[in-house]
């Protein structure tokens, strides 16, 4: 063991390593995602067998055409497909905001909403067989905190409805305040790994920027 004070080796200085040692690592943007899916599922099954309960993927309100929406990320040739979803306040319903074909990753950043905050799914053109899709979940600074909550509190919900009822399956997780955020060179790395055969399981995320203090610019 390595100390760098004398009080570190009394028995309430071991007792203070022990309990740090115990700790869990940080969850990555995807963990905790994955994390989230699995107590939801837990929820629904209500640990009953395979008896589904009432949970908020069922009461999640959402616009005819949000499903079919996701859906296409699915079909052949949808490379390039960036689909944004947004939840309209006060009624708090689900709804598609845009779908934009052809969208290269370098134009991602500028395609998503830089105004409003948003749970966007995106087929990210790779070399693999398989539809490489990025889930993504932006909310800028400036958004009100009755926004950042309700985003915040459904971006798990909003995937799983995309996973069950769309049949979508979700590659990476990202987070940002801003889309500039978002590192495209990154991510042509790591999918072009992906296509090679190499395995990935890092999830990166830019995170979200501190809240300005009112008044200060």
């Amino acid at each position: 063991v390595f100390v760098t004070e004398k009080e570190e080796v009394t028995k309430e200085g071991w007792e203070r390593h022990v309990a740090h040692s115990k700790l869990a690592a940080p969850l990555t943007v995807e963990e905790t995602d994955q994390a989230g899916l699995r107590e939801v599922e837990a929820r629904e099954t209500g640990g009953t067998g395979s008896r589904k309960g009432h949970t908020k993927v069922d009461a999640l309100k959402k616009e005819e055409g949000v499903v079919e929406g996701l859906r296409e990320l699915t079909k052949e040739g949808s490379e390039g497909l960036l689909v944004q979803l947004k939840f309209d306040l006060p009624d708090e319903t689900l709804r598609l905001a845009s779908s934009t074909p052809s969208v290269s990753p370098s134009d991602l950043a500028s395609t998503l909403s830089k105004a409003d905050p948003r749970l966007s799914f995106y087929s990210f053109p790779s070399p693999s067989s398989e539809p490489q899709i990025l889930y993504i979940y932006t909310c800028p600074t400036a958004s009100k905190v009755k926004e950042r909550m309700m985003y915040s509190t459904s971006k798990t919900f909003t995937r799983l409805i995309a996973q069950e009822s769309a049949g979508v399956v979700v590659a990476k997780s990202i987070e940002a305040s801003d889309p500039g955020d978002i590192d495209v060179a990154e991510l042509e790395s790591e999918f072009g790994a992906k296509a090679s055969g190499e395995e990935q399981t890092t999830s990166t995320s830019r995170g979200f920027a501190r809240p300005k203090r009112a008044g200060k610019r």
